[in-house]
């Protein structure tokens, strides 16, 4: 990528220097997360223009998306490189954002989802506010609510809860304001810091529990679709609702030993697709609002649904 200078050559990681967590700058000049975001830029354009009918420009986008998802992609399987020297070779080094990047934009092959979950999970927190939402998201595709939850309610370690456990109200550029290194302890904080304060990535961690641990996900233009897939693991239950330009979606549901009994209200015009996790020895009853099964799909059972209220109850399977 042409332009910037020092470390910003080639590309951002991630804005100040701690929160780039040991992330490689030097050296590296072509960066998994600055293709990344190429990678899920050029399919927002192709997704833009299908949904306004502009087919020449979709396709083109969409071919660009997949011949730098395939340049990506060579590096083989495992976990990802920073990126690559000038020589080509790989960097030594495999960052927490090299992981989430690929996984949040589609770039990893979902058979590295499991792999590449576990290793989000054993690094925590150690990407900034700027590319929290990016975190959340890779967390939600690998499916690791638990981590999710985890990483958004520690008050003892880099994120949202210390945040608030230290008396602010907002997020900055980085988890520890008026501090010069990843590695500060509270007492070095400054929550009085005038560092680029309040902003908009702030309200990454409410976009991530809707998504993440409700389950409920926007999947088409309009909101004419929508993914309800309650979290099987991290919370024992949750409840909660997102408006949409055709109306609010709620969602209510509780686990049991059986599997988790789910309420969805979906408002007129829409279709909601509900994958309800399966339990050995469980399965699902559907009441209400009518409701098409489809199967079992990656260890769900999946329905689709019209606009009403629908229950479904986890039961023995007799």
């Amino acid at each position: 990528m042409p332009g910037g200078s020092g470390a910003y050559l080639h590309g951002i990681i991630d804005w100040p220097s701690p929160m780039r967590y040991g992330y490689v700058t030097d050296g590296n000049v072509n960066r998994t997360v600055v293709n990344a975001l190429g990678v899920g830029a050029m399919r927002s354009v192709a997704e833009a223009a299908d949904a306004l009918g502009d087919h020449a420009t979709r396709d083109a986008y969409e071919d660009r998306a997949a011949k730098l998802t395939a340049a990506m992609r060579d590096g083989g399987t495992g976990l990802w490189s920073d990126g690559l020297s000038t020589g080509g070779a790989l960097i030594a080094h495999q960052s927490e954002h090299a992981q989430s990047f690929p996984v949040a934009y589609g770039v990893a092959r979902p058979s590295e989802y499991p792999a590449l979950g576990a290793e989000l999970s054993r690094q925590g927190m150690r990407q900034g506010p700027m590319t929290l939402r990016t975190l959340l998201e890779a967390l939600r595709v690998a499916d690791r609510p638990d981590t999710l939850v985890r990483i958004l309610t520690d008050p003892a370690a880099d994120g949202p809860a210390q945040v608030l456990a230290e008396g602010g109200t907002f997020l900055w550029v980085q988890w520890t304001p008026g501090c010069a290194s990843s590695d500060c302890s509270p007492g070095q904080v400054s929550q009085s810091s005038s560092e680029s304060m309040s902003h908009g990535w702030g309200g990454a961690g409410v976009v991530g529990v809707l998504e993440g641990v409700l389950g409920l996900t926007v999947t088409s233009p309009g909101g004419a679709t929508v993914r309800i897939a309650p979290a099987d693991a991290g919370v024992r239950r949750a409840s909660g609702s997102q408006w949409t330009g055709r109306g609010t979606v709620g969602v209510d549901w509780r686990r049991n030993r059986h599997g988790v009994d789910t309420t969805v209200e979906v408002p007129v015009n829409v279709t909601a697709t509900v994958a309800l996790p399966v339990v050995a020895g469980g399965r699902y009853i559907a009441a209400g609002s009518h409701a098409t099964y489809l199967g079992v799909q990656d260890g769900r059972a999946v329905y689709r649904v019209g606009s009403g209220r629908t229950v479904f109850t986890a039961v023995p399977r007799g």
